[in-house]
């Protein structure tokens, strides 16, 4: 149970399949609850890692860049909405990744309120057991820079292939 008066989560995701939070901090308790089995000391590591790896790389495949000219919103279908994305279809990827979070975290969806801002901003709000306390924000972002054509071949994987090793 979280003590804080309200937990902002954006990006908290990867937070949560990265670090271990001290036992006594209320975060390690939310995530604690993640089926996974964040924080537990009898989880195998490498399988965990896997596993968070599994779970993180449908992220990682959506090619979300963000280009120094991208054109304004317009209409098209995101996620069964309609979304102002313009004439600009580089756009589109952005609609995929509240699906993929919503899929692939499925218990901070069960326990965080979610709004979108600005079509695809989105803020996760978890309310705490003491409104006295204060809350916390974390921070992250959708985009990527796009990568120059001419140096696709130094690569040692695509870059969306999302390939750990």
């Amino acid at each position: 149970m979280l003590t804080a008066k309200q937990v902002l989560l954006a990006g908290i995701f990867g937070l949560s399949a990265a670090y271990e939070l001290p036992r006594a901090s209320s975060l390690s308790r939310f995530f604690n609850q993640l089926p996974l089995g964040f924080g537990q000391k009898d989880v195998d590591a490498s399988r965990f890692k896997w596993l968070l790896v599994l779970r993180h790389q449908p992220l990682v495949e959506i090619e979300s860049i963000c280009y120094d000219d991208l054109g304004k919103f317009g209409d098209f279908i995101c996620n069964d909405n309609v979304v102002d994305t313009g004439d600009d279809e580089r756009w589109k990827p952005f609609c995929n990744i509240s699906k993929v979070l919503e899929d692939n975290y499925p218990l901070v969806y069960d326990k965080a309120s979610v709004k979108k801002v600005n079509t695809f901003g989105l803020v996760y709000t978890v309310a705490g057991s003491d409104p006295s306390l204060k809350p916390i924000l974390l921070t992250a972002h959708q985009d990527v820079v796009p990568v120059e054509s001419e140096t696709v071949d130094l690569w040692d994987y695509p870059p969306f292939s999302a390939h750990y090793n």
